[in-house]
């Protein structure tokens, strides 16, 4: 058997042997600076005749080896050419383990098996030694910091205060949406009643509107009464309606309207009294909108 070691940058190459014109070469990792975890590649360059054939049922098998050493991974590959075969076979390792101070532990000698017309041949790889440290010393000097346990590292804050000024902002301009919102639809109770009549008739007359009764819909019509006699500062008549809406522009659907609400008004209290057909409180409801969307400025 013969040896030769040839050292390039950090690759290492051994030829181990020849058998029967099998010749083994191994490509090494490097010798040194291993911890636990690390990973590293062993190739094994094998060159045979064209009549030898690899059994791949003995090659080595994936898995632990020893306590510091565990075979990961076995990549086989074939290049056939005029002269022969070469194979190159990529074995994978990782340490699993840490030992408390540097030692040398020995890569495995690799066996493999060739199969001819008139025999078995079998060649291996010779052991590569390389060296296997651990990360931190076995004992630590008892000084402040250095302490084998120490407690949990407090996180630091973050700082919230933008995101507090920026949630006050949308609490405001959301309550400011809302406030927006229930006065378009609601108006301002207590505040606006007085100077809104129809505002407040809207809610009377919405709560008529579930009882659907002959008196509910003479009070119905006494209510708007009311709110048409506050919002013209006096009492109107179907004699001065024209001159109500001249005084109070309003659009034409809604006057319109308003000269069928007196009309309604007459034949419910002066005349013969409306028609059971006629008797709408939900079209005193849509009356009385009106009304109020024009109070609000909506209109």
């Amino acid at each position: 058997m013969k040896s030769v070691f040839i050292a390039l940058g950090l690759l290492f190459w051994v030829t181990v042997g020849s058998t029967s014109e099998i010749a083994i070469e191994a490509r090494n990792p490097r010798p040194f600076g291993y911890v636990v975890g690390d990973k590293f590649d062993q190739e094994i360059i094998i060159r045979a005749p064209l009549g030898a054939l690899l059994d791949t049922n003995k090659m080595p098998k994936p898995g632990r080896l020893n306590a510091w050493l565990e075979l990961r991974n076995v990549d086989v590959t074939e290049i056939t050419g005029a002269s022969g075969k070469t194979y190159r076979v990529k074995l994978n390792f990782q340490l699993p383990n840490a030992p408390l101070e540097v030692r040398v532990i020995e890569l495995p000698a690799q066996k493999f098996a060739f199969l001819d017309a008139k025999k078995s041949i079998e060649i291996k790889s010779v052991e590569w030694p390389i060296t296997v440290g651990p990360i931190t010393p076995p004992e630590v000097l008892a000084r402040d910091g250095l302490e084998a346990m120490r407690p949990d590292v407090v996180p630091q804050g973050i700082d919230t205060q933008p995101i507090q000024q920026r949630l006050i902002y949308y609490g405001i301009a959301l309550a400011a949406m809302l406030l927006a919102w229930c006065y378009r639809f609601f108006g301002v109770p207590y505040l606006a009643s007085r100077r809104r009549p129809f505002t407040r008739t809207y809610r009377q007359l919405d709560r008529l509107a579930k009882q659907s009764t002959p008196q509910a819909f003479s009070q119905a019509i006494e209510q708007l009464h009311q709110a048409l006699n506050e919002t013209a500062g006096k009492s109107i008549f179907i004699d001065n309606i024209d001159q109500f809406l001249a005084h109070h522009p309003i659009p034409a659907n809604l006057a319109t309207m308003t000269r069928q609400f007196f009309h309604l008004s007459r034949e419910e209290f002066f005349g013969a009294g409306v028609a059971d057909s006629q008797r709408s409180i939900p079209w005193m409801v849509e009356f009385c909108r009106a009304w109020r969307d024009v109070e609000r400025g909506v209109a």
